[in-house]
């Protein structure tokens, strides 16, 4: 057993001072999350880092179309000091891709994020997931920082420049969207909101005018997170911001999604999908390393990816990509998606 430094030791009294916190402003998501994290040793949970054939398969393929998509993505990887980066892209010559950055869950590996990540890609956009294990109290713990989407703005700055890059000049840099899904819902909705908070705060985070939106699964802030905390811009709005919650979730049920996009201070809108569980968005239910989910979703995996994948598109669509259609349908609150309802508020 390794002797834990000072830093280790402040870290624990850390998290108790920020879950005595979590527990005055009854910050829902963030509870759930770090009220499951086990005192238990470094070498029992450092194997939730290492993704192997033993314990995850290679999902989506790169240069496949995938589920639902209509062009090939390719998939790369690269490194930004402390976390990985998967990258998607659609295959051909498109340019003025937006980008989208997407938080990883806590214990979620990014790797089982790929279906959903090239669904995306499929349609348009260069999707970012990031990887991060660390150490937390006394245990390695996969979570995302508020930092992330800097990182993956200036790697994404560097592929559109260099010209042996697969994405040489084809990134818009102008644009992005964020995502995330449960803990990496509530860390993109603190970036997106400019708020820099133990333990997820680091050095090296600004806050990025290039986000024109942001939509997350199973995630938010509670119905009651201080609004006083929220980002307002100089249209008295804050950044558009999509929740998409499953029926069935057990982890962040649908009365807390609902409660989050009613307190949230920002053009929104809320999607419904009838039968997906918390984990509804991986390409697996309760992939490894993960906390168990305690409800059972209805729906088949592959058609609760797709679900919640064509109703992130027409957030991202209406808000990153300005498509008036796509708008049209939050405003209508007409999902055009089967089982699938969306509640918007201008």
């Amino acid at each position: 057993m390794q002797n834990y430094s000072l830093f280790s030791v402040l870290k624990i009294i850390g998290f108790l001072m920020f879950f005595m916190f979590c527990q005055q402003k009854k910050e829902e998501s963030l509870i759930d999350t770090f009220s499951k994290v086990s005192l238990v040793s470094l070498a029992s949970t450092y194997s939730k880092c290492q993704i192997t054939s033993a314990n995850n398969t290679d999902y989506f393929v790169s240069g496949n179309i995938p589920d639902g998509g209509s062009t090939a993505v390719n998939r790369i990887s690269s490194q930004s000091d402390n976390t990985s980066i998967e990258i998607y892209y659609p295959t051909g010559s498109s340019v003025s891709l937006p980008i989208l950055v997407l938080f990883q869950g806590g214990n979620v590996h990014s790797s089982f994020y790929s279906k959903y990540a090239a669904r995306l890609a499929s349609s348009g956009y260069v999707v970012y997931v990031g990887n991060r294990c660390d150490v937390f109290i006394v245990q390695y713990f996969l979570y995302p920082a508020v930092s992330l989407g800097n990182k993956v703005l200036a790697l994404a700055k560097t592929q559109s420049t260099d010209s042996t890059s697969p994405l040489f000049g084809r990134i818009d840099t102008s644009k992005i969207g964020f995502l995330g899904h449960s803990l990496g819902g509530v860390v993109g909705l603190y970036a997106m909101n400019k708020i820099c908070e133990f333990p997820f705060c680091n050095s090296d985070y600004a806050f990025l005018s290039e986000v024109k939106a942001g939509v997350f699964y199973g995630s938010g802030l509670g119905g009651s997170f201080s609004q006083s905390k929220f980002y307002i811009g100089s249209n008295g709005k804050g950044t558009p911001t999509g929740y998409i919650q499953g029926s069935v979730d057990g982890a962040n049920k649908p009365a807390t999604g609902l409660a989050s996009y009613t307190n949230a201070i920002a053009t929104k809108a809320y999607f419904s999908v009838d039968g997906s569980n918390h984990y509804g968005i991986t390409d697996v239910n309760n992939p490894f390393g993960a906390n168990v989910e305690s409800s059972t979703g209805t729906l088949s995996q592959t058609n609760a990816i797709s679900k919640i994948a064509e109703s992130s598109l027409i957030f991202l669509d209406a808000y990153v990509k300005s498509d008036t259609t796509a708008l049209n349908k939050i405003i209508n609150s007409t999902s055009g998606i089967t089982n699938v309802t969306v509640t918007g508020q201008q």
